[in-house]
């Protein structure tokens, strides 16, 4: 009997693709009002498509592109951009629900009506440190702050949901892997910056988050 091989010669198996961004992310009562709606809305719209994970509700700042395999230097770059950056903390809200075009499968977001000029400002700090440290060339150039709830072939135009707001505390740096049903957060930092110091958390922990 021939030996098992794992791996043919001269082929190594192809890592996994990676994604890196930062991103806020709903705290675990606007998660479940988060879920619940998408629940409403799926029945409502006669939605059948994928549906995210509420582990995975996220709202991505910046963007820093995929690869094969990690990328430290890049995420060291990136974390060492956002330990400058200097925001306050303040309330995310989304009050209406919405189709983005321009696939088969579309994605289906909640949104604000209305431009928050606190989400704005960290979105334009923390693109000016990357730039900084050499990952310009990841960036937007514009920001349409969205949180995705799944994906349809089907549309949703533009319709109100009572508001949902959660208060963003922190912004993290996450690293995403092709196939895999989970985020993996390489670093975490605080907003609400005071005087250079920073304000306590409400679980009463006042840290410095490094990446990991």
């Amino acid at each position: 009997m021939m030996p098992t091989q794992g791996v043919f010669d001269g082929f190594a198996p192809a890592a996994p693709v990676q994604s890196l961004f930062f991103a806020l992310l709903p705290d675990a009562p606007a998660r479940g009002s988060i879920a619940r709606l998408t629940d409403a809305l799926r029945s409502e719209h006669d939605l059948h498509g994928h549906r995210i994970d509420p582990a995975r509700y996220h709202l991505t700042l910046h963007y820093l592109g995929e690869s094969a395999g990690p990328r430290q230097d890049v995420e060291m770059r990136a974390a060492a951009a956002a330990k400058t950056v200097r925001s306050e903390a303040f309330d995310v809200t989304l009050d209406n629900a919405v189709s983005f075009r321009g696939r088969d499968d579309k994605p289906c977001v909640l949104r604000s009506s209305e431009r928050a000029a606190p989400l704005h400002a960290l979105w334009r700090e923390l693109g000016t440190a990357l730039a900084k440290v050499g990952l310009s060339r990841h960036l937007d150039r514009e920001f349409a702050p969205h949180v995705t709830i799944g994906y349809d072939p089907k549309s949703i135009l533009a319709v109100s949901i009572a508001p949902l707001t959660w208060a963003a505390v922190e912004f993290l740096l996450i690293r995403s892997v092709r196939g895999q049903a989970r985020h993996e957060v390489l670093g975490r930092f605080p907003l609400g910056i005071d005087g250079g110091r920073l304000r306590q958390h409400p679980d009463g922990e006042c840290n410095d988050f490094a990446l990991r």
